[in-house]
């Protein structure tokens, strides 16, 4: 996958963000997890090596959120992999400082979204993952993946654990389903994408959201989204559009207003920063 698609058509560019493998891509694991380590092991903090402590305490202490480095026990799934190496780490960590950088601190709070693993190897009944929801509140990771996977797993977790406009999940997939549609199939080959971001969505209308999601959070995508809306015939354009909104609506709810459209028009333009929930 190109790291920021320059040089491609709109069809191209969102068809290579649409993830070349449904086993390398992003995943929905719904299980409990018992017996989690606290936190990770003070071996990778007992120097400052590539800011590793830095990266942590600004997750932790900004968000609230631990960072794991082994897999939990979990009922009738398979999710295996290793401990990252401290380069992985420091990779994975400048990653997720990032990606939790774009919220506020109550998006968090009110998800009940507790923190990140980071695992080389992840891996789900032997299939590779990028990474993966898990109903403990933890975001699986392994140490490479596409850009803004974070996003798109953080948006499963919101999503799928509470309601919006007063529907629990199953009704909000039905609900979806009945106003956009579902292909329900997976063809990383496909070039006639029209109200789809990427391939990945055309599988399940929770797909479907976190991709918009995804999109929507990184502003290199958040862009090419909204020029790719002018490619479109006019249904689609309208349908495309009302799921950008209905989105919105979700996050501005789950943030408690603080997730507005001033907050979407600094995102795309690159001025949502570490410093940019102080100064509003």
């Amino acid at each position: 996958m190109p790291e920021q698609g320059r040089g491609l058509s709109r069809k191209d560019f969102l068809k290579a963000l649409g993830l070349g493998s449904i086993a390398t891509g992003l995943g929905l694991i719904f299980e409990h997890a018992y017996n989690y380590v606290p936190s990770v092991s003070d071996r990778y903090f007992s120097a400052d090596l590539n800011g590793l402590i830095e990266d942590r305490d600004f997750v932790k202490n900004g968000y609230g959120l631990e960072i794991y480095t082994s897999v939990p026990p979990l009922a009738q799934r398979e999710i295996t992999g290793t401990a990252p190496s401290n380069q992985e780490l420091s990779v994975s960590l400048r990653e997720i400082r990032s990606a939790v950088s774009k919220y506020p601190l109550n998006y968090f709070m009110n998800n009940g979204i507790r923190g990140v693993s980071v695992m080389a190897g992840l891996k789900n009944g032997g299939v590779g993952f990028a990474g993966i929801a898990l109903r403990s509140g933890i975001v699986a990771i392994s140490p490479m993946g596409p850009l803004g996977r974070l996003h798109h797993e953080f948006y499963h977790l919101t999503d799928e654990g509470g309601l919006v406009q007063g529907l629990d999940s199953w009704l909000r997939n039905s609900r979806w389903e009945g106003m956009f549609g579902c292909k329900c199939e997976y063809d990383q080959d496909r070039t006639d994408l029209g109200i789809y971001v990427t391939s990945l969505g055309a599988i399940h209308p929770r797909e479907d959201r976190a991709e918009i999601a995804r999109f929507l959070m990184e502003p290199e995508f958040h862009r090419s989204l909204v020029d790719s809306l002018s490619a479109l015939d006019s249904r689609a354009q309208e349908e495309l559009v009302l799921k950008i909104a209905e989105i919105k609506e979700h996050y501005a709810l789950w943030s408690d207003g603080r997730m507005d459209e001033q907050y979407w028009t600094d995102l795309r333009n690159g001025l949502v920063g570490e410093d940019y929930w102080k100064d509003r």
